[in-house]
């Protein structure tokens, strides 16, 4: 049994139609496959029908195929039946990774429902990444792609010698979009994870070019936080920028549950 109950924090037991707990705490599966395991009362956020529109049009272009590709690489050598795709988004990823369990959660109701309908092969949840709906020690492999994370709960749910895939932008990720919208273009910092029951395997940069017209410059530049502290003004011009070449460039950390 992995999930679990986010009001008690007791084993969920779930079918067709519901999942519910020892304590008689309830929650009804959507009809697109998806339960919310959001605590009662709390609103939903994350991405928007519109952000989650845009992102499915970058991605089924297949840029960041490549990506899916060395991940599934890196994990074959470990157990990965039970996957956990934190902050998942419409699903792109985790519908392609192998494994007997693969769960995907994230806030945005729009992404989730959308993941649930085309993905049947995982088990979707609107539920916090900051308090994973999942009991402790039951997966072999969390993956958390361009999102917040909460490394304690990470490992909580970490089997030992479970493994912990983080994806981040490398500092030449989207350089040439970012040179269209800013006088001075900043280029991104690695940041090390540090945690007493994690262990580096390894840490690696992969990279790929590929040539994009205005508006999916725009759709690409949109799925970042960039996005967020830039000019929507300025946004704009990308839709009607010439075609250019763009480099996407990735820090990939495997880490492993040593205790």
């Amino acid at each position: 049994m992995e999930l679990r109950c986010p009001i008690c924090q007791q084993p969920l037991y779930t079918d067709h139609d519901h999942a519910w707990c020892d304590h008689g705490h309830r929650f009804d599966r959507s009809k697109q496959g998806y339960f919310n395991l959001l605590k009662h009362g709390k609103r939903f956020s994350g991405d928007d029908k519109d952000l989650v529109e845009t992102r499915i049009r970058f991605l089924d272009h297949g840029y960041y195929d490549f990506l899916i590709e060395t991940i599934n690489v890196l994990v074959k050598p470990y157990s990965s039946n039970t996957i956990l795709d934190i902050a998942c988004g419409p699903g792109y990823y985790l519908k392609r990774f192998d494994g007997r369990s693969k769960y995907g959660l994230d806030l945005s109701k729009p992404a989730i429902a959308y993941a649930a309908k085309h993905d049947p092969t995982s088990q979707y949840l609107i539920a916090n990444g900051f308090d994973l709906p999942f009991m402790d020690r039951t997966m072999d492999l969390v993956t958390v792609i361009f999102a917040p994370y909460s490394l304690d709960e990470i490992t909580r749910v970490l089997k030992t010698n479970g493994i912990f895939i983080r994806v981040s932008p490398a500092p030449m990720h989207l350089f040439e979009i970012k040179q269209l919208l800013y006088p001075t273009v900043y280029v991104n910092h690695y940041k090390p994870i540090d945690h007493s029951h994690l262990t580096l395997v390894k840490t690696m940069m992969i990279a790929d070019r590929s040539l994009m017209d205005g508006p999916t410059m725009e759709n690409c530049f949109a799925m970042t936080p960039y996005r967020y502290k830039t000019d929507p003004n300025a946004i704009k011009i990308l839709a009607s920028a010439h075609k250019k070449t763009v480099t996407m460039e990735f820090y990939i950390d495997v880490m492993i549950k040593t205790k």
